[in-house]
């Protein structure tokens, strides 16, 4: 207010407290919230003062309202800041290049949000930091999520964050950072009689009538910007000093500026045109404007200084600027818009180009002045796609389709717009704009703008790639027999698309596609000639082919620098060698896959690592370092809120629940997904098996059974892809526990010639086939089949040292051979009954552990178990297992080697066990130790 601050004590105090807590490494974020006008400005302009006075460095940007503001812009301009700079800071650390595929669009997003937020606390480590930023109702969804970011990492450091919004329509993920540790809500209420008093008091150089500050306030309602404006209208008028009076007009802030722009110079009332018609904030190199109308402006109070950048003024507040701008004539509006736009095209620098295309936008009256705001949009466009803010790129590429009266032109801004949509995360507005590019295309007969409108949307399921499918034959049939890149491209498409429904007919379109790419040389028709490949030959029988393809783009990576296909050229193969039992191959790719992710620094790269060391770990039965692994790839997945990582974490733990049986740990995991996710797990194949085992295991038979009816109804036409493993084999184990013999023959048949692989990959690891032939043909009456499926199955885990892999195989051998009754075979039983529960309990396979320890008893004869024996017996029984003779017994315990003894023969006869032999067995598969 005018430079005279009153009031706020409590506010000031907390602030205090806060700026304190940094300062001893307890940073955090502060948002202070009111109506506009209140305030909120002022109190942070008193707290940088104080922050300044301490030496400590302070970074301020500022959300603006004008349309098409760059993504990031407060960010931007507080990175670029000179302060910034001093501190290792700068706008290059949110400049990323648009990705080469659209699978990298959100990790590389949330890879500039790290590594900004990363660099922000390290430059508060010093010295400690303040960064302000004003006005956030009006930030764009980019700003706000490197906002919650970095509230999130802020705990601990010496960096405070200090917001400012209105209360109105305040964006969702602003009001969700008040739920963040460290983060705090500060609202400002109107002033007060007494506040105004005081006010009233220092601008009025202490000559003011008591009778105004209770009409003042009364008119302000303590609104901080309307009592400044109401205390100029009565020094103008000079009333302050006699009794209050009703004032001459209602107290409408359009009214109110009126009388700031009585007193100022005629050259000043024009800049503030230019101003006003620039925006909320102002280059005056641009402006070109002159000293003297400027500090007029300044001094009046209605254009304010900013510190950290000398070149730029900002109005004095939103409203005032709107107010100053309604009254600037149409004609003269319009010339300040033109020449705007004119030397904000050629001054350079970040958002430049946006600033230009809104006034180019704002004069487009002839065809000049269109050409120059289409151009300008399309300028705007590509500064914003270098933002990854496809929303922002659509928007440009929207107002310039307005304007473009040529139809290839058109056709071309349409394909803009759909790849913009499609980026974005908006697949269906981004086919209705391929399909409007595709109908224009085949009138102008232009068959490769048909086939681009074929290529924007890719690696969609669902109705939409129905729509996909019919784009891609349109554009086949207009392509007839060329051989191109272009060709290749759409072929490869098409058999995407096939591959939802009928993989048999995209296996020869897939062939074909890679064979054109490879002809014609083309790095790009030859990735996506790859990958179409890849996923059409994703199943069991192909893993050799799924290899090479992986070779295939690790050579385009090692020749071209293509991170993105060394990335899926590493993964791929990593699925391929887990399903062969190839660890030694699986390790070596984590390797490259590790150095990948060191140089691109890309968090998918690191998602993607984190879950095969996670999956190798579940393999050796490594459980704790396998859930330190999930829980760090699920953090990359949650802070990127991409829902297929998410579920990819849903799985892994899963499976590691069912190894472990640690109690509400998949409670949890449930809790914390998303609804939309959990709602998919009810109606997606893959999710529907690992959920139906999941409730299986916990005692939810009921669940479980809903779940494995929909699964067998379409077991038998399920596409063979990657999931279709994992999908079969849970599927018959669900038939095996349900008693479903004709479901879990159907499993056996489709398994059976895959008995030699391994239901592995880096989503986690289940462990051999033959294990799952073995129950199948177990549940089916085939006992001696299942006698030999179980055996490879342990030779199969003991080759790759996957523990609990073999404890299982072993356990399920133990089960059917006690059902088959042979001779030999109970005591076959016992002894893989046996060894299955001393893997388990040493591993921590609680589960497994107990059934292989009651299956042994039942096996041994033992007609009790540790809870019929008292605490002496127990503690001797520890002994005995140790090897100890009755006499060091005896000698240990300090009792008669007779009582030893007595307590042997009691224990003997309780659990039904001829000697000590026995007695040894049963308490090491009991856990009993001393």
């Amino acid at each position: 207010m005018d430079g005279v601050f009153v009031g706020r004590r409590r506010e000031l105090a907390e602030l205090g407290r806060r700026r304190s807590d940094a300062a001893e490494g307890r940073g955090g974020v502060v948002l202070v919230v009111g109506e506009a006008g209140i305030g909120k400005s002022a109190l942070v302009e008193r707290l940088i003062g104080d922050f300044g006075a301490d030496g400590v460095p302070v970074l301020v940007g500022r959300a603006v309202l004008d349309e098409g503001m760059p993504a990031f812009w407060p960010w931007i301009r507080l990175l670029g800041a000179p302060a910034g700079a001093a501190h290792g800071l700068g706008q290059e650390l949110l400049a990323v290049g648009r990705p080469a595929a659209f699978a990298l669009a959100a990790a590389a997003r949330f890879e500039m949000i790290d590594r900004t937020a990363r660099a922000l606390v390290v430059a508060a480590t010093e010295r400690g930091l303040l960064v302000v930023l004003e006005d956030l109702q009006w930030a764009d969804e980019a700003s706000l999520q490197l906002l919650r970011y970095l509230a999130g990492e802020l705990p601990g450091s010496r960096l405070l964050l200090v917001g400012t919004f209105r209360d109105e329509g305040v964006p969702p993920l602003l009001t969700d950072v008040g739920g963040l540790g460290g983060v705090q809500l500060l609202r400002l209420r109107p002033l007060g009689v007494e506040e105004v008093a005081e006010y009233l008091s220092w601008v009025g150089a202490g000559e003011v009538h008591p009778s105004w500050p209770a009409r003042v306030h009364r008119y302000s309602g303590g609104n901080a910007l309307f009592v400044r404006e109401l205390a100029q209208v009565l020094i103008t008028e000079r009333l302050l000093a006699a009794p209050a009076v009703e004032l001459p007009v209602p107290v409408q802030l359009r009214r109110l500026v009126s009388h700031r722009l009585d007193g100022l110079s005629e050259s000043c009332r024009r800049l503030l045109a230019g101003c006003a018609v620039y925006g909320e904030e102002v280059n005056v190199r641009v402006l070109e404007a002159e000293p003297e109308p400027l500090a007029e402006a300044v001094a009046a109070g209605v254009l304010v200084e900013d510190v950290a950048a000398p070149d730029r003024l900002r109005w004095s507040h939103a409203l005032v600027r709107a107010a100053y701008y309604e009254d600037i004539p149409r004609a003269e509006r319009l010339a300040w818009h033109r020449r705007l736009a004119e030397a904000l095209a050629t001054s350079g620098g970040k958002g430049r180009a946006v600033d230009s295309a809104r006034h180019w936008l704002r004069v487009a009256v002839d065809q000049p002045s269109r050409r120059a705001a289409i151009a300008a949009c399309g300028h705007a466009a590509q500064e914003a796609g270098d933002l990854l803010a496809f929303d922002d790129v659509a928007y440009w590429h929207g107002q310039a389709l307005g304007l473009i009266e040529d139809d290839t032109e058109r056709c071309q801004t349409l394909l803009a717009l759909a790849d913009a949509a499609y980026r974005g995360g908006q697949v269906a507005e981004a086919l209705d704009w391929c399909a409007g590019a595709a109908d224009l295309a085949e009138w102008l007969d232009r068959p490769d703008l048909l086939a681009d409108a074929a290529i924007v949307v890719q690696g969609i399921g669902g109705p939409h790639a129905t729509t996909v499918a019919q784009l891609c034959v349109r554009a086949r049939d207009r392509l007839g027999e060329e051989d191109s890149a272009r060709h290749a491209r759409v072929l490869a498409q098409h058999a995407l698309t096939m591959t939802i429904n009928d993989i048999a007919d995209a296996d020869p379109v897939s062939r074909r596609a890679l064979e054109m790419a490879e002809r014609s040389g083309e790095t790009d028709a030859i990735i996506d000639a790859v990958h179409a490949r890849h996923q059409v030959v994703g199943g069991p029988d192909s893993v050799e082919e799924r290899l090479s393809l992986g070779n295939r783009l690790r050579e385009i990576a090692g020749t071209q620098d293509r991170p993105i296909a060394a990335l899926w050229g590493h993964t791929w193969r990593i699925d391929a060698a887990f399903q062969l039992g190839a660890i030694q191959t699986v390790s070596s790719e984590l390797v490259e896959l590790e150095g990948l992710a060191d140089r691109v620094g890309w968090p998918l790269a690191r998602w993607h690592l984190l879950r095969g060391h996670a999956s190798l770990a579940l393999l050796a039965g490594r459980f704790d370092e396998a859930e330190r692994l999930a829980e760090s790839f699920r953090k990359i997945a949650d802070r990127t809120q991409d829902l297929s990582a998410q579920g990819a974490f849903f799985v892994f733990h899963s499976l590691l629940w069912r190894r472990t049986g640690r109690p509400g740990d998949i409670r949890e995991v449930l809790a914390s997904l998303p609804e939309s996710y959990v709602a998919l797990a009810e109606r997606i194949p893959v999710l529907m098996s690992v959920s139906a085992m999941l409730h299986l295991d916990g005692g939810d038979r009921d669940h479980a059974a809903v779940l494995f009816e929909g699964l067998r109804a379409s077991i038998d036409g399920l596409p063979v892809n990657q999931r279709w493993t994992m999908i079969v084999t849970s599927t018959g184990e669900l038939a095996a526990a349900f008693g479903d013999r004709d479901t879990a023959a159907l499993c056996y048949r489709l398994l059976l010639p895959y008995g030699g692989y391994y239901d592995n990959q880096a989503a986690g690891c289940n462990g051999a086939v033959a294990r799952t032939l073995g129950t199948l043909a177990a549940a089916t009456d085939r006992l001696d089949d299942a006698d030999r499926h179980f055996s490879t199955a342990a030779t199969m885990e003991r080759r790759i040292a996957a523990l609990p892999h073999r404890a299982l195989a072993q356990l399920a051998h133990a089960q059917a051979l006690m059902s088959r009754g042979a001779s030999g075979d109970r005591a076959r039983a016992l002894d893989l009954a046996e060894q299955a529960a001393l893997t388990a309990r040493r591993l921590g396979m609680a589960p497994a552990a107990r059934a292989a320890a009651q299956l042994a008893d039942e096996l041994a004869g033992v007609r009790g178990g540790p809870v019929t024996l008292t605490r002496r017996e127990h503690e001797i029984t520890g002994l005995v297992a140790t090897g100890l003779a009755n006499r060091e017994i005896a000698e240990r315990l300090v009792v008669s080697e007779r009582t030893v003894e007595t307590h042997v023969s009691h224990v003997l006869g309780k659990l039904g066990l001829a000697n000590r032999t026995q007695l040894t067995a049963w308490a090491l598969r009991a856990g009993i130790r001393t």
